[in-house]
């Protein structure tokens, strides 16, 4: 007799899956463990924006007692560093944030909840993924573009010497966010017990370095990482 109708504005159904995004984000956003991995990758950041700051600055490099030559250029190969090192951070934060994205709904049997409204199965996926995704852009390619960015801004000709490396930054960024979401998201939902779930894309990464790395050096090619 005290139910009222709710009467507020409606999400359009097109995006109505950004909901489910919205919430993981503010879930996973709110452990301690994420934001310090958060603020490492910020921390790193700023190292290598510094780094490029120094490079083109005299004045500065001559106070701390820095000469050029001592410095690694500003090329594909300190872009890829950068991003190595974001990826691997991106993974911690993978395995923390992915396994509790979809293995607390299916244990506590919530799906029909969610199928119930307008939403259907990609949808849930897509809002789960998104989740994930935003943040694993946060240590990666967004932080990347920045870095470019300001590079750019400070040296004159550098961005058409080096054009192919922001788009190479969006496109390896990307590729590995799909690959990491669409694993732990799978893992999630198999194993459903987040301690195991997370255990195991911690095996599943160890095994495929291991891997990568006999495939390289066997044939002397990189392409085993791959």
């Amino acid at each position: 007799r005290s139910y009222r109708a709710y009467t507020g504005p409606l999400t359009s159904e097109r995006w109505r899956f950004l909901i489910l995004t919205r919430f993981a984000l503010r879930h996973a956003l709110g452990a301690r463990l994420v934001q310090l991995l958060l603020i490492v990758s910020a921390m790193a950041s700023l190292v290598f924006l510094v780094l490029i700051y120094l490079h083109q600055n005299l004045s500065a490099m001559q106070m701390l007692g820095v000469r050029l030559e001592q410095l690694i250029p500003i090329d594909e190969k300190f872009f890829y560093v950068f991003l190595w090192m974001q990826a691997g951070i991106g993974f911690l934060l993978t395995a923390l944030v992915g396994p509790g994205l979809i293995s607390a709904d299916l244990a506590h049997g919530a799906l029909p909840l969610y199928f119930a409204r307008p939403l259907s199965r990609p949808e849930y996926i897509v809002g789960k993924g998104l989740a994930l995704a935003t943040i694993l852009s946060l240590v990666t390619w967004i932080p990347g573009l920045l870095l470019v960015a300001f590079q750019g801004f400070l040296s004159d000709g550098w961005f058409a010497e080096h054009a192919r490396i922001a788009p190479a930054l969006i496109v390896g960024a990307s590729a590995w966010i799909v690959m990491l979401s669409l694993l732990v998201l799978a893992i999630s939902a198999w194993v459903r017990w987040r301690p195991v779930a997370g255990a195991m894309l911690f095996g599943i990464g160890a095994i495929g370095s291991g891997l990568g790395a006999a495939i390289a050096l066997t044939l002397g090619m990189p392409v085993g990482y791959m």
